[in-house]
């Protein structure tokens, strides 16, 4: 008779949940925040843009890497 043994360990069902949750708030909370700030310096001037060191062309990738890159 041949006999097979599966030790594995998981999180509990509960803790899945919980940290699914956890990380969809979290993403979302960053994703409200990198809109609050793509706003505020689209709606700069140029010359506003100039004196902290970004062009209105990148915008969106210094928007994204403050936001976004871990």
């Amino acid at each position: 008779m041949a006999q097979t043994f599966t030790n594995f360990t998981s999180a509990p069902r509960s803790y899945s949940f919980t940290q699914s949750v956890r990380n969809f708030f979290d993403s979302l909370g960053r994703a409200m925040q990198a809109s609050r700030q793509s706003s505020a310096l689209i709606q700069m001037s140029d010359a506003q843009l100039n004196r902290i060191g970004l062009k209105r062309e990148d915008i969106a990738d210094h928007v994204f890497k403050t936001n976004f890159a871990d």
